[in-house]
């Protein structure tokens, strides 16, 4: 495996202007001459070392524990209103309340860091008080650039029982190409190197690219989409993707599932349906309870009527299948259990074509003509959840109007989880305007590990 080299300085803040202006200029078509690539390579070879800033032996005491184990703090970002995917003005003050509430029953247990802009504090101060948030537990992170989905850049924070370290992916923001990505996506990849920097935490920068929410964790197994890593580092073998997501997070056993479900995909998911999505994250649709029990979700009988939940059903029911004939580290059968899977058709919004929309992303519509509608959904799962210290943090959907069907599955997947965390509060929270903006409750939240003696 490659890593970059700690002794950042010249060689880091030059290298990442470089890549962020090449990606710029190549998502507009514009052609480079081959000497100026050529440098940039050269440039960077010298950038990267062929081993780890510290020995295998030592690297191995430090991994991501399990979310169910106790935990220092949670983090989540406040995302400014031109930070949040042309979402309306209604919409945006609507996810913005879906937060605060959010911070609001994590602090009654544990205290939770807001990563804000520094322009922004004094309003999610406001916001959060108003919420109920007990404000003695409530602390502010300051940074210019936040990423909505804090989860998936970082901090990713991994621990040996007394310390602990960041871990970086390589970033790329979630493999989206132009027009759904632009050079202010990439700065978000260097908000874990902020943080670790700030508190004196050591930080090791991976070659691989994945995200926080694409991979999931017991204590010693993990689970990720093949496809969406294979795609995502097409330089790699699949055994080496294995191998570096192993040590990144101190795993022991990689259990594949071959294919992300089409409601994950960003932009055009099948046929009319579109939406926000992270390409390959299996916090939407797989998680460990306990280091033996796995929920996966599956979608009723009744709720794949259209082109998309049949698509999606059909690898969901491969997914599962894998999940039941994978085994732990002693080779016995995990214990798959089903949850409920949202009836997104019924939680849609219907766009019709115009220029509103295809001026700004004309790839992206090209399918359709000006007459067409256009079904844009949100990326509604109950596996979204965060476990913390004393609470289960859920997504509900059920809202007056919607078919009876979806309460039921919210009552459903409340009950499930309650089974599974019998010590824990159950706490469903309406997330829908969250979800348009392609992720969740487990998206938008990090947990800190608690250190013994802490």
């Amino acid at each position: 495996m490659l890593y970059v080299s700690n002794d950042y300085g010249i060689c880091r803040e030059t290298s990442l202007g470089l890549f962020s202006r090449l990606r710029y200029w190549e998502e507009r078509r514009v052609r480079f001459h081959q000497p100026l690539i050529f440098l940039l390579s050269t440039f960077l070879m010298g950038c990267v070392t062929s081993t780890p800033p510290e020995t295998s032996s030592d690297a191995a005491r430090y991994e991501l524990p399990p979310q169910w184990t106790e935990q220092e703090r949670v983090w989540l970002a406040w995302v400014p209103a031109e930070e949040t995917f042309y979402q309306p003005p209604e919409q945006t003050a609507e996810q913005l309340a879906i937060r605060a509430e959010i911070v609001a029953k994590l602090s009654e247990t544990i205290d939770v860091t807001v990563m804000v802009p520094p322009a922004f504090v004094a309003e999610a101060e406001t916001a959060l008080s108003a919420a109920g948030a007990d404000m003695d537990r409530v602390s502010y992170y300051e940074q210019e650039i936040v990423e909505y989905a804090i989860r998936d850049p970082g901090p990713l924070f991994l621990s040996n029982g007394k310390d602990l370290k960041i871990r970086m992916f390589g970033w790329d923001c979630y493999g989206y190409s132009y027009p759904l990505r632009d050079p202010s996506c990439y700065p978000r990849g260097e908000l874990g190197r902020h943080i670790a920097d700030d508190r004196g935490l050591p930080v090791e920068q991976l070659k691989v690219r994945s995200e926080g929410g694409a991979i999931e964790v017991s204590s010693d197994l993990m689970i990720a989409f093949k496809d969406a890593h294979e795609w995502r580092n097409p330089e790699m073998t699949v055994e080496e993707i294995e191998r570096a997501l192993l040590e990144a997070y101190g795993k022991d056993k990689m259990i594949w599932l071959d294919r992300t479900p089409y409601s994950d995909y960003g932009g055009q998911k099948v046929g009319p349906y579109y939406g926000w999505g992270a390409n390959g994250h299996t916090d939407e649709y797989v998680r460990f309870v306990s280091d033996t029990t796995v929920l996966i979700t599956q979608p009723d009988n009744n709720d794949t009527d259209t082109v998309l939940a049949r698509a999606d059903a059909a690898i969901m029911a491969q997914n599962k299948a894998q999940l039941e004939a994978a085994t732990d580290m002693n080779g016995a059968p995990l214990n798959v259990i089903e949850m409920p899977h949202p009836d997104l058709d019924a939680l849609k919004q219907v766009w019709p074509m115009g220029p509103w929309i295809t001026d700004p992303f004309p790839s992206m519509f090209r399918d359709h003509e000006e007459a067409d509608e256009i079904y844009w959904v949100p990326m509604a799962s109950y596996m979204n959840f965060l476990i913390s210290n004393e609470v289960v943090l859920v997504q509900a959907f059920w809202s007056e109007g919607l078919p009876e069907s979806i309460r039921e599955d919210d009552l459903k997947a409340q009950a499930i989880l309650a089974e599974a965390f019998p010590d824990r509060e159950i706490v469903p929270i309406q997330t829908l305007q969250i979800n348009f903006l392609g992720g969740g409750i487990h998206c938008i939240t990090q947990q800190e590990p608690k250190l013994s003696g802490a």
